[in-house]
């Protein structure tokens, strides 16, 4: 399962009726050792009527790359089918299935309407990205049947976001939301404002590097 292709594709299926939410994780140890889980609920009957069901979750299209395990796995959760993929491995090689995982743009564009997702290394620090550079919602922009189903839409978005967060020894620069043990950035994306603001120029981006912070640099504050 290409994740970001799903997310794309799960978003522009259903964003008429909200029956789609997503959250990815990367967790980050000392040691370099990472974790990257995404998790993608649709409702079922939506997956049952798409063409694209056998690729919700679809072990066939997960990328390999050596030193990198990944597990998938796909269930029941109320009226919504879930799939999650857990891929874990040394943080270089998880950014290397970070981009395979990505795949190629077509020709019809049909990975512009996911998110590019990229990790990688600048210097001694590590960099995560979350980049949206288009909206399955632009295409109705100007239709009017669009706009007087707003209110419907944004009543069954009610409650469902795209989700993201790192955890790293320490969380250096984020445009995220930062916890309060500097060690957790997040970002979460309400699927009922992407009725009026769609994904442009949206950017979710966290820097972190692999030691935490001593004891003096604490201190200091710096």
């Amino acid at each position: 399962m290409k994740v970001s292709r799903v997310i794309g594709v799960a978003a522009a299926c259903c964003l008429l009726a909200g029956c789609f939410e997503a959250d990815q994780d990367l967790t980050v140890d000392e040691d370099g050792s990472a974790t990257f889980r995404t998790r993608i609920a649709m409702e079922a009957s939506v997956v049952q009527m798409s063409e694209d069901d056998g690729d919700f979750c679809s072990p066939e299209e997960v990328p390999a790359v050596d030193g990198v395990s990944v597990e998938q796995e796909s269930f029941a959760e109320g009226s919504m089918e879930v799939c999650t993929v857990t891929a874990s491995g040394p943080i270089d090689r998880l950014a290397e299935w970070i981009e395979l995982d990505q795949g190629p743009t077509g020709a019809d564009g049909e990975m512009g309407e996911a998110p590019t997702i990229a990790l990688r290394r600048e210097d001694s620090d590590y960099v995560f990205s979350v980049h949206f550079e288009s909206s399955p919602m632009e295409a109705g922009a100007d239709d009017p049947m669009m706009e007087e189903m707003k209110p419907m839409m944004v009543a069954a978005f009610a409650g469902r976001s795209l989700d993201w967060s790192v955890s790293a020894p320490e969380i250096l620069e984020t445009n995220g939301q930062l916890s309060e043990d500097g060690k957790t950035a997040s970002y979460s994306v309400p699927m009922a404002s992407l009725l009026d603001e769609g994904f442009k120029d949206r950017l979710f981006e966290v820097r972190f590097a692999l030691d935490s912070p001593g004891l003096l640099k604490r201190l200091l504050g710096n």
